[in-house]
């Protein structure tokens, strides 16, 4: 659901009288107050917390200097951000809360989460992650449990540029890379005066995330055989999981379109935060 529309609709046939669709609004009532207070319309406040604790392998996206990150909200035209922290090895503390307030029914229920590289020129996007409203909310109502969760990032190739880079970094699910994580827990509550605003992380809440930093290791296995059909003759493969990177040599025979490795990736130990893998790998 996307708002309410007002509509009114006049069919005429020949000999027909012109019928006027005015309509009357009441004393002290205006089209604004009908159309967004229906009398089958319960209107729900809520309360939603985006819990930001650190980040992990964000990319540094000027030429000099290092990566001074922050987060941007941006929903139903207001935006909002967290404050600029310096990475250091490979690490970004916020420990800030973003506040968003909620109107059930949903206008807009989908919230874009954009992570950029503060710069005195100019601020560089690294990349962005999306959340479903109505699936939060849902949630809330049936056992009002929220998991702590590593979040990724994603976004457009490095140096790069244009529309379709554009998006890549604005739509996560058009984006081609793996910009990083975020460890973040996602919240809401009901409240009579949801706020829209930035805080500062409680020691308890910081606390209970401290179990979320375990590192788990896993043991890679992969072997790349060969190609078909594929341009040129000096080709490499890349095989990429978050912040894990394999690469081959150039195969060891090409000719017409086909190309020849026989590269084996054998024991090799990832460590990530993760607790399963799934859809983590890229080639």
């Amino acid at each position: 659901m996307a708002g309410y529309l007002k509509i009114s609709v006049s069919v005429i046939g020949p000999g027909d009288e012109q019928v006027s669709l005015t309509d009357d609004l009441g004393v002290d009532r205006t089209d604004k107050e009908i159309i967004l207070l229906p009398p089958s319309i319960s209107l729900k406040y809520y309360q939603l917390k985006f819990r930001l604790i650190k980040a992990q392998n964000l990319p540094k996206m000027d030429t000099f200097g290092t990566c001074d990150a922050f987060v941007k909200v941006k929903y139903l035209g207001k935006t909002i951000t967290t404050s600029v922290v310096k990475q250091q090895n490979n690490e970004v503390y916020w420990g800030q809360e973003i506040w968003i307030p909620v109107q059930a029914p949903l206008v807009s229920s989908r919230i874009v989460m954009s992570v950029f590289d503060s710069d005195t020129a100019s601020d560089d996007i690294i990349g962005s992650m999306s959340f479903e409203i109505h699936t939060i909310l849902q949630r809330t109502r049936d056992d009002n449990q929220f998991p702590w969760l590593w979040k990724d990032i994603y976004g457009a190739a490095p140096d790069v540029s244009g529309k379709h880079t554009d998006e890549m970094n604005l739509v996560p699910e058009s984006a081609s890379h793996w910009r990083g994580r975020i460890l973040m827990q996602v919240t809401c509550e009901k409240s009579d005066k949801p706020e829209m605003k930035v805080a500062k992380v409680s020691q308890e809440v910081f606390q209970e995330s401290q179990e979320k930093f375990t590192n788990w290791i896993y043991e890679v296995k992969a072997e790349v055989s060969q190609g078909i059909c594929l341009p040129g003759e000096k080709l490499k493969v890349m095989i990429k999981i978050g912040e894990c990177e394999l690469k081959t040599g150039k195969p060891k025979k090409s000719s017409n379109g086909f190309c020849f490795w026989n590269h084996r990736f054998d024991e090799f130990l990832y460590k990530c935060p993760y607790r399963s893998l799934e859809n983590m790998a890229d080639v």
